[in-house]
């Protein structure tokens, strides 16, 4: 009679070996800002102390740099909307009535000067 194999086991049907065989280990990732370094050239922002509690500092509407104003987009955005529909409204009556037309257009352009103002 002939003798039977030896039954073989998962990992010698894969063929792996176990021994000095080390899986690959993901690097540890670091949560460092891309901003880090010049935050740390230029130094924290200080934090200003005030005499008192109740007092309210009001933030300035648009942002200054080196001395020029520049205005707040959003409200820039807003009220150049509004110019837009009156202008919309001024054109859409030239067919009906001169003078209201005029007087919508003329308005438009009041707005767009307080527009630039903003």
């Amino acid at each position: 009679m002939k003798k039977s194999a030896k039954p073989r086991t998962l990992n010698e049907i894969r063929q792996t070996k176990e021994y000095g065989y080390k899986p690959p280990v993901a690097k540890k990732k670091t949560k460092e800002r891309p901003l880090a370094e010049w935050e740390k050239k230029l130094g924290k922002p200080k934090k200003q102390d005030w005499a008192y509690s109740d007092t309210k500092v009001k933030k300035p509407r648009g942002i200054e740099i080196d001395g020029h104003k520049i205005p707040d987009p959003k409200l820039h955005q807003q009220i150049s909307f509004i110019k837009s529909g009156i202008r919309i409204l001024g054109y859409a009556c030239i067919p009906f009535s001169l003078f209201w037309a005029t007087a919508f257009l003329i308005l438009s352009e009041v707005v767009g000067i307080i527009e630039e103002l903003v």
